[in-house]
């Protein structure tokens, strides 16, 4: 608001400017060259001549008046810019900590239907954009629809004919720009979609460049970044031609506007309907309207840009949270027995699981094994409330876990995804990524459950090697080592290995298993694989199949029944031979 008023302050001390030469034109000058004095009673400041002993005291009295104006003005874009510039990095802040807390928290779902180059462009850019919008944009257009609106307001009070030809020109102006806005709004959209394409395909190639490698396929990415790069910069050249061709409309008008105000004022200064000082007046007051005239258009169109980013930006801010939390929501404090009944899962319009039962007390080691895509990792998304159960429920300690606090329920869990990421930092900071301040003692302790302080130990730097972006330089196997330790240093009560061992040797895997057994006894372990090698000495093992559970059982209960996990139980060990 401060803003706002120092802005119209400063608005109001450009109007009245040009008020004080026509006061020395015709109370002064005039006179001095043998002419009458002319007294113009809609002149606020004619008053502060009366009763000045001499021109030169008159004259003293309309400088101080000017000077005061002037330093008005002055004092007032000053600090209005200080405080702009300002509180415009921490509007811009606040609205991308919005886009990336709305990024950390969104469920999947949602994920999915943005890109990486669109999400870089609403957590980076778009702020810009629309910091830009709210304090400069805005602010402009307030400041120059006030100057418009009183300009005309002053020249009416002179004589109503000089408003004529402002009121033509701003009628075919707003016609003008109406049509430039909708181009322009158009153009930079072209250019958001066109940025993000760029964008996500430079990070592609950035994540995938091995892949890309692998399949010599470098001219081919090289041609579709051509292309895409072409586009972009196309898309900014259409741009630039649509905004120059309707600048130089704006730029005629404006300069038709005061030679066509220019010439009328002639007329009637000559048959004396206005004095000389209120046609240098009228003058200043016809400079005021061609600039903002022009200003504003070009301010309307850059403001498409802001309205298409902000759009977008909001629309992802402001998308509801998949996992709600209730304001009564209830603390896990105890450790956690975990019962699912009828539980359904179904995602993007489809089921991913159906009528799931389970009962996994603390501590029991619980096997899940199926096929790609009978729903093995919407199960433990599920059981840590990274999905919402859209039928059934799931209790922990006896409570719905949509009445538990969030973030109590995520804390029961350390899940190893089968997708690994490793974070662009040395090993230390991967493995240490929940509690960065902890002793290195631990890390290596958990390094070395996960059976990976040994090949740390080789990498040049030990533990203070920095893995590229999403752990390029590693082996499969060894990133998935490096995620497994970083879930064993969490020391959640629960421990989920999603497929994370599937780049495993069965001999490593062994060993991984035996330490977290040995090492973490008391822990409930969940454990999904598409090996039987992997869950076979779990206390209970569930096979899934097509959201189903269709056999469970102990391992040895399971082989007895002779159904799908024995016959992948004794496929697997058959290939082994």
């Amino acid at each position: 608001m401060l803003i706002v008023i120092l802005g119209l302050t400063q608005v109001m001390a450009a109007l009245l400017l040009p008020l004080a030469p026509q006061l020395l034109i015709d109370r002064i000058i005039n006179p001095l060259a043998g002419a009458d004095p002319f007294v113009n009673p809609n002149n606020p400041f004619g008053g502060i001549l009366d009763g000045a002993s001499g021109y030169w005291a008159m004259f003293g009295r309309l400088l101080i008046l000017f000077g005061i104006i002037a330093g008005t003005r002055y004092v007032c874009h000053y600090v209005r810019w200080n405080l702009s510039h300002h509180m415009s990095p921490l509007a811009e802040g606040k609205m991308r900590y919005a886009a990336f807390n709305k990024l950390l928290t969104q469920n999947s779902s949602v994920m999915r239907q943005y890109t990486s180059g669109d999400l870089l462009s609403i957590v980076n850019a778009d702020p810009i954009f629309v910091k830009d919008l709210y304090f400069i944009s805005f602010p402009i257009i307030l400041d120059q629809v006030v100057l418009l609106g009183f300009a005309v307001y002053f020249l009416s009070i002179i004589s109503p004919f000089l408003i004529i030809l402002p009121l033509i020109s701003g009628v075919v102006m707003a016609f003008t720009v109406m049509r430039f806005v909708r181009v322009m709004r158009r153009r930079f959209n072209e250019i958001r979609e066109s940025s993000i394409a760029l964008n996500s395909c430079i990070n592609e190639n950035i994540n995938g460049v091995r892949v890309v490698r692998s399949y010599a396929a470098e001219p081919v990415e090289q041609k579709k970044f051509d292309r895409l790069n072409k586009a972009y910069s196309d898309a900014f050249c259409k741009q630039a031609d649509t905004n120059s061709k309707y600048q130089t409309i704006f730029t005629a008008l404006g300069h038709a506007l005061t030679l066509s105000s220019l010439i009328l004022g002639m007329v009637l200064a000559v048959n004396d309907y206005i004095s000389l000082g209120e046609y240098t007046t009228f003058l200043a007051y016809v400079v005021m309207l061609s600039g903002p005239i022009a200003l504003l258009s070009n301010i309307f169109g850059n403001m498409q840009s802001a309205f298409v980013a902000g759009n977008r930006m909001f629309s992802f801010i402001n998308t509801g949270d998949h996992i709600a939390q209730k304001p009564d929501a209830v603390p896990i404090t105890a450790k956690p027995h975990i019962r699912v009944e009828g539980m359904s899962v179904s995602l993007d319009d489809s089921s991913r699981l159906v009528g799931v039962d389970l009962d996994i007390p603390y501590g029991k080691k619980l096997g899940v094994m199926g096929r790609t895509g009978a729903g093995k990792t919407v199960l433990v998304k599920a059981l840590a409330r990274l999905h919402d159960a859209t039928a059934g429920a799931i209790y922990i300690n006896g409570v719905n876990i949509k009445d538990c606090v969030v973030e109590d329920v995520y804390r029961q869990y350390g899940i190893v995804f089968q997708d690994v990421f490793l974070f662009s930092n040395t090993v230390d900071s991967n493995i240490a990524f929940y509690a960065p301040e902890i002793e290195h003692e631990k890390v290596v302790e958990a390094a070395k459950a996960a059976e990976a302080d040994g090949f740390i130990n080789k990498l040049v730097n030990g533990y203070e090697t920095i893995v590229g972006e999403r752990g390029i330089g590693l082996s499969g196997g060894q990133k998935q080592r490096i995620s497994i330790a970083r879930s064993l240093l969490k020391d959640a009560p629960i421990i989920v290995l999603d497929d994370s061992t599937s780049a495993l040797d069965l001999a490593t895997e062994r060993r991984v298993f035996d330490n977290i057994k040995n090492n973490y006894p008391d822990k409930t372990l969940i454990i999904t694989s598409h090996r039987a090698s992997s869950v076979e000495h779990c206390d209970e093992i569930v096979y899934l199949e097509d959201g189903y559970i269709v056999e469970r059982g102990t391992h040895v209960e399971l082989m007895a029944q002779k159904g799908k996990y024995a016959a992948v139980y004794k496929q697997q060990q058959a290939q082994m031979v």
